[in-house]
């Protein structure tokens, strides 16, 4: 009480676990989806604006560090379920702690080295499977979020332009939180 957000997700102190915290104030908007994902590592929530009538998939995750394939596959299977069980579903959003290194977050010159433009095979691989799956990063061009100039902190959408504003903020010791501040209506 007298807090603004709540919290989803395990209570647990373990790193093999993401939560999300959510305003009480649209908690109405939010339905979570216990028991949609076989993982700790992702939480899946339906937003549900009523007066737009609109519904949004929306996966809180925390990739295994290093990249996993296999984890990256059960996000996308566990997207398409999902989004065929939803009725009028405007958009599936993915945003959380990737440790994947994507090529569509930066725009560098053709003959850069760095980890997004020459990406090991697990990075080719995962954003083969996000882009088959239809979800795209969002995050502005080039705006790391780890100390070390990389963008591993990422929100993706099947609509990429549906997010009118995502931030990078508060500083965490190495790592920049994404977090959406706003998305299209409609």
């Amino acid at each position: 009480p007298g807090y603004p957000l709540i919290y989803i997700g395990p209570r647990t102190q373990s790193w093999e676990s993401v939560g999300c915290f959510l305003s009480r104030d649209a908690v109405s908007y939010f339905e979570i989806l216990e028991g949609a994902s076989n993982s700790d590592r992702r939480i899946w929530i339906i937003i549900h604006i009523k007066e737009h009538d609109t519904k949004y998939l929306v996966c809180a995750f925390y990739g295994p560090s290093g990249g996993d394939v296999a984890f990256y596959q059960a996000l996308s299977d566990e997207a398409h379920l999902l989004a065929k069980a939803i009725p009028q579903l405007s958009a599936i959003m993915a945003i959380g702690d990737s440790n994947i290194h994507l090529s569509t977050c930066v725009d560098h010159d053709v003959g850069c080295r760095c980890i997004h433009c020459k990406q090991n095979k697990t990075d080719r691989d995962v954003e083969r499977i996000l882009t088959q799956c239809g979800l795209l990063c969002c995050n502005p061009i080039g705006a790391p979020t780890h100390k070390s100039g990389t963008i591993i902190d990422i929100a993706l959408s099947t609509h990429p332009g549906i997010f009118d504003s995502i931030y990078m903020f508060h500083q965490l010791g190495e790592y920049w939180t994404p977090t959406i501040a706003s998305w299209s209506q409609g």
